[in-house]
């Protein structure tokens, strides 16, 4: 090949190894510097599940384990359990032996039968309650109070202790109103159950107690006021220490004599006023064998204005001798009939007290 021809060969070779020179500098370049990408839509990420209310939840299943397990469960009784629980319901509600009146007394003592019911003393904040105890009452330790903290009891003592009259008074005052709890006393005769509720406004200044005696009881005491003492024992064998001791014939017919004679079919009428004012006789009887009708008194009455007694003859109501001795008027005759009254012989007849012999008597005598 001649010269001519090599010089065009030559420069084609060296124009397409700068052609490839400049291809290889711009892909070099593409990959350094990518191009911007297309944006792509953005996809959501999922979030937690809303949260739906809670259904409400009662009181009863709001307790949780550790409540329902500590809650004390109500016991099981059995049927006579269940009965003495009843019956103990009604003798604190006051309706187990009937409603007694409550009575008040002309120094303002409001008086509980003892025994009746269960007694509810009010008191306030603002003044104090006193409750006074039988006179000659002593005291069998201290106390005993359900609330401590907001209830302040004291003792105190008015009499004298020489005569049998010095009286126990506790003094009561609560811290607010709107509280209730329960005072047990214990004495040489008896044992106090008294519940205690404040009030804001209402209170009892001065509590006291009736005892009525049952029909047992009185007849012992005339028994034993009629018997004569024992003779002198001569000797102790061991036979006699099982046996009761001997009563002479003649003092034991005197004993069962005196007990046949004594009557009690008399009934007694009186308002709210007279029974208030303590006139009411405790028990009316009359001792055949002596030929004298005995008028019990209630130990609340007062002895410094005694009511009289007049004896009903024919139509009109008459003095009559008696004597007043021991709580007792001891009139010198037989009566079928009888009133007690205030203010003399024309005094409040409103308010007196009848005593009549009871028409099953009455039919029995005739």
């Amino acid at each position: 090949m001649n010269q001519a021809h090599r010089k065009p060969l030559s420069g084609a070779i060296i124009l397409l190894s700068i052609v490839f020179s400049a291809l290889g500098d711009a892909q070099t370049a593409a990959t350094s510097n990518p191009p911007n990408p297309t944006p792509q839509p953005a996809t959501s990420v999922p979030g937690p599940p809303k949260a739906e209310p809670a259904p409400p939840v009662s009181k009863s299943s709001a307790k949780t384990d550790s409540e329902k397990a500590q809650s004390p469960k109500p016991p099981v009784l059995s049927e006579s359990g269940k009965a003495a629980a009843k019956l103990s319901e009604q003798w604190r509600a006051g309706t187990l032996h009937g409603q007694t009146p409550v009575t008040i007394d002309k120094v303002g003592r409001v008086q509980f039968p003892f025994g009746d019911s269960l007694p509810t003393v009010v008191c306030a904040p603002k003044g104090v309650c006193a409750i006074e105890l039988e006179p000659g009452e002593k005291l069998r330790g201290d106390p005993h109070i359900g609330d401590s903290v907001r209830w302040h009891v004291e003792l105190e003592y008015f009499g004298d202790a020489t005569d049998g009259s010095e009286t126990p008074v506790f003094i009561i005052k609560p811290d607010f109103g709107g509280l209730d709890t329960d005072l047990i006393v214990a004495t040489n005769r008896r044992a106090y159950y008294i519940r205690l509720a404040s009030d804001e406004k209402q209170y009892m200044p001065q509590v006291s107690f009736v005892y009525p005696l049952d029909e047992q009881k009185r007849m012992r005491e005339i028994r034993d006021k009629n018997a004569a003492p024992p003779p002198p024992a001569t000797g102790v064998s061991l036979a006699s220490l099982f046996q009761p001791p001997p009563v002479p014939e003649d003092n034991a017919a005197q004993i069962q004599k005196a007990i046949r004679s004594m009557d009690f079919s008399f009934t007694v009428t009186a308002n709210k006023k007279a029974e208030r004012e303590c006139l009411r006789p405790r028990a009316v009887y009359e001792v055949k064998s002596a030929g004298s009708t005995v008028i019990e008194m209630p130990s609340c009455v007062n002895v410094r204005n005694l009511p009289i007694v007049l004896v009903k003859e024919g139509s009109d109501y008459v003095k009559t001798n008696y004597r007043y001795t021991d709580g007792e008027f001891v009139i010198d005759q037989l009566i079928d009939s009888a009133v007690l009254r205030v203010g003399g012989n024309k005094g409040d007849i409103k308010n007196d007290v009848h005593i009549d012999r009871s028409a099953k008597e009455e039919a029995r005598v005739r």
